[in-house]
């Protein structure tokens, strides 16, 4: 059976029951209502081109809090019964129109995949299931669990392989300094999402809010961090995140 859309901003898109690290209202209701009737749109569109394969299509991430703005990346992720490469390769057709949405390329993964990989994936994982909202099928982030050492683990190394990548950025010169860093800071938002559950605190989807709570448990100056995910760039910038992140591997080290 073909998965029903569900409208995104309605009650079902965000069950919000029995998980407490959740929005507190319906996640997708911030996105301007215009937006949201093309996403409905474009979940029928993915409905039928899926079938019974689908087994969900959810949307997560900032876009769904009060920071988002348009012309930053939508995220969404498909769900499906197994790996199916010719419909993945047929899904291709729907990439223009998804664009023009301001969808990023959605993150396709079987259910089986989300279950065994709580381990080695527990922050992107755990950063779907703080800010999500349901356009196709059921929930399959509602009822996850996350061990605290798995956690902690991917925090240090997360904090490593991005002071890493900044050295690597300071070593190349000016043309490398002077690009974006929002993806770097989106990655350390996902470690400070992942601190504050090490700290036993709910999590909240929005980057502002994000930092604002980890400043607070963490007495430190975490603006470096909201700056690059707002556009900023430049040197100072880059040595002020690689400061921060650099600390933050040895808190992660002792947590």
């Amino acid at each position: 059976m073909t998965p029903s859309p569900v409208p995104p901003g309605s009650p079902e898109s965000t069950d919000q029951s029995r998980d407490p690290a959740r929005p507190s209202g319906p996640a997708a209701a911030v996105l301007p209502p215009a937006l949201r009737s093309r996403l409905a749109d474009y979940a029928q569109k993915v409905a039928a081109l899926c079938g019974d394969r689908l087994e969900s299509l959810c949307l997560f991430g900032a876009a769904l809090t009060p920071d988002w703005c348009p012309g930053r990346p939508i995220h969404q992720v498909m769900v499906f019964t197994r790996d199916d490469l010719d419909l993945i390769g047929r899904l291709g057709a729907l990439g223009p129109g998804a664009v023009t949405l301001g969808l990023a390329a959605p993150l396709l993964v079987t259910a089986t995949l989300i279950r065994t990989s709580l381990d080695t994936f527990p922050l992107e994982w755990l950063e779907i299931t703080n800010s999500h909202a349901v356009l196709l099928g059921h929930d399959p982030f509602q009822d996850l669990s996350f061990a605290r050492e798995h956690v902690r683990l991917q925090c240090e190394r997360e904090c490593a392989v991005l002071c890493i990548s900044l050295r690597q950025r300071l070593l190349r010169g000016p043309a490398s300094i002077n690009q974006p860093l929002v993806d770097l800071a989106e990655h350390a938002l996902r470690v400070l999402g992942g601190m504050l559950y090490l700290k036993h605190q709910r999590c909240p989807g929005a980057p502002s809010a994000v930092i604002a709570d980890s400043q607070r448990l963490l007495a430190l100056d975490l603006t470096p961090i909201m700056r690059a995910w707002q556009g900023e760039t430049g040197r100072d910038l880059l040595i002020a995140i690689h400061r921060l992140l650099s600390g933050l591997e040895e808190r992660c080290d002792h947590a």
